[in-house]
């Protein structure tokens, strides 16, 4: 609920970081100096925030893409250029682009869990871990692990040409040349993606509706399925 000054005529005062309006029920947002009630306000210690929810995430949503924006054009010493190293994905695609470990044994931080700091810090951290920058498609790839251990029999060429039985032999006889332990767990998720490229190619040709670029054959696990309607 929102309550502009204008609309208290009794108590109209002009907007000020100085004097922000208050009268136990209504407040003054200090960011976009509408009048909210205390709900609208998120809690701190000692009473309520001085900016409103909303202004809030607006103010969050700024600091997160400014620290990521400083962090991409900076890393490895600017050498990256602010593009993922895969592909020409770059910066003006911001939102896409994550910080990758290509050395799990060096990883002790993520983005999520500094974000907030100050971006020097996250990219002196990120320096010393050896992170790079890909966009999602293609971090997509370096994080499927299964996929990527099974990708032979998963875009295997005339695949559903077989019969169900048959197809899970196949890849029962994949799973055991790969000498993994837990034969039947990694089975079960090598099928998974098997369903999923069935499903794919069966009803959206075997491609992202939107962009049409990104396929089941260039880039399966980069292909999710999305409710376009909440009904």
């Amino acid at each position: 609920m929102e309550i502009k000054l204008e609309d208290i005529n009794s108590k109209k005062v002009k907007p000020s970081r100085q004097a922000l309006y208050n009268d136990g029920k209504l407040k003054e947002c200090g960011k976009c100096h509408k009048l909210k009630i205390y709900a609208e306000f998120g809690l701190k210690s000692g009473g309520l925030r001085s900016i409103c929810k909303h202004c809030k995430q607006i103010n969050d949503a700024f600091d997160y893409y400014r620290n990521k924006f400083l962090i991409v054009m900076n890393l490895i010493n600017k050498q990256q250029k602010g593009k993922c190293i895969k592909c020409s994905t770059n910066f003006t695609f911001l939102p896409i682009l994550d910080f990758h470990h290509p050395k799990p044994e060096l990883k002790q931080t993520t983005w999520r869990k500094n974000r907030r700091k100050n971006w020097k810090i996250i990219l002196s951290l990120f320096e010393k871990e050896e992170v790079v920058i890909l966009c999602k498609n293609c971090h997509s790839k370096e994080n499927t692990k299964i996929f990527n251990e099974f990708k032979g029999v998963i875009l295997k060429d005339n695949l559903f040409k077989f019969k169900a039985e048959a197809i899970n032999e196949i890849v029962l006889e994949y799973v055991k040349k790969s000498k993994l332990k837990n034969i039947k767990n990694y089975k079960f998720r090598v099928i998974e993606w098997i369903k999923k490229r069935s499903v794919i190619e069966q009803l959206y040709n075997g491609k992202c509706i939107g962009c049409e670029n990104v396929s089941v054959m260039k880039n399966l696990p980069a292909l999710d399925f999305h409710h376009r309607s909440k009904h």
